[in-house]
């Protein structure tokens, strides 16, 4: 009989009362014999605490003593998880039904130390009209350490709503710092356990991401950013590759990574002036995000495109 253990289903909000709601109902619907709920809500100001309170005991609510963002929610949020395995809600965003019972079947086949079980993300609008395919498009399986630390930490996973992580790996690295962690928060905890053990994936998408207006990296303002915040970006990318290298050596690894492996800094350095055109297509071809000729082409006329409205606007 396949073990069955205990999941935590972490969910994090601030003022996400319009879709609140569908979210906790996804979470508390499923069909598994063993898991909680967990809402840790970072001080909303809407009807957020309202809608909660219809839960009742379905869920286990945790106010946060002051608004600091989705680390802060998740350190708060995970002090009360007793689950094995963590699995990460956005507010906004849902479980599709059989998701902690599919979860729980890649764990019982997973090798041995997997520290985070993932799958593909469907993104959907606010209405919840389905958007494009399923992300990401390619997956990785097992160990992936070595790959992932030649790009700098950076592999092809999904937003936090596609994340379950072991309870032993997030026990090691949790609390952590909330300012740094205000927004992808999720890229850190995944690009770190990628870096220390292996993955599992879960080839269906069973979580659902709702695209709309408040989206941190969908706004249209990140579309027409200037130069300034184009080297703002490079600080941001900098700055991750120091968190993930401190959290490396608190798992005490030996693995380290740089920022000149990530591709997305070469295109952002190339965005901003800072490097040619023969640089960042070198780069594109020594380490592509798909191997597949079309996905690197495509993504090298997107980067020219990109540099010429920056130049087009006076930006560069």
């Amino acid at each position: 009989m396949m073990e069955q253990p205990r999941i935590s289903v972490l969910i994090n909000n601030f003022n996400y009362a319009r879709y609140l709601r569908a979210a906790v109902e996804s979470a508390v619907e499923q069909d598994y014999p063993d898991f909680e709920v967990i809402v840790a809500d970072d001080r909303s100001t809407d009807r957020s605490l309202e809608i909660l309170a219809e839960f009742g005991d379905a869920i286990r609510l945790v106010e946060t003593p002051e608004n600091g963002g989705q680390a802060h929610s998740v350190n708060h949020g995970f002090a009360a998880c007793t689950g094995e395995w963590i699995a990460m809600l956005d507010a906004d965003d849902l479980f599709l039904p059989g998701k902690l019972a599919a979860v729980a079947e890649r764990a019982a086949t997973a090798l041995p130390g997997t520290r985070m079980i993932y799958d593909r993300v469907q993104q959907i609008t606010a209405e919840g009209t389905l958007w494009g395919p399923p992300i990401p498009i390619g997956l990785a399986d097992g160990d992936i350490t070595a790959k992932a630390a030649r790009r700098g930490g950076v592999w092809d996973c999904p937003p936090m709503s596609g994340l379950v992580f072991r309870r032993e790996f997030l026990d090691k690295i949790l609390p952590q710092p909330a300012l740094p962690h205000r927004v992808s928060f999720d890229h850190y905890l995944a690009n770190l356990a990628a870096l220390t053990a292996p993955v599992a994936a879960l080839d269906e998408p069973w979580s659902l991401r709702r695209l709309h207006g408040r989206n941190k990296y969908k706004h249209p303002d990140r579309m027409a950013r200037r130069r300034w915040t184009l080297v703002d970006d490079m600080r941001r990318i900098e700055r991750m590759a120091w968190f993930i290298n401190d959290g490396l050596r608190q798992l005490a690894s030996p693995v380290r990574v740089s920022p000149e492996n990530k591709l997305w800094y070469t295109t952002v350095r190339y965005w901003a002036g800072e490097v040619g055109f023969p640089t960042v297509a070198r780069h594109w071809i020594a380490k592509p995000p798909d191997p597949s000729p079309g996905r690197i082409f495509g993504g090298l006329r997107h980067a020219w495109q990109q540099r010429r409205r920056i130049v087009q606007r006076g930006g560069s």
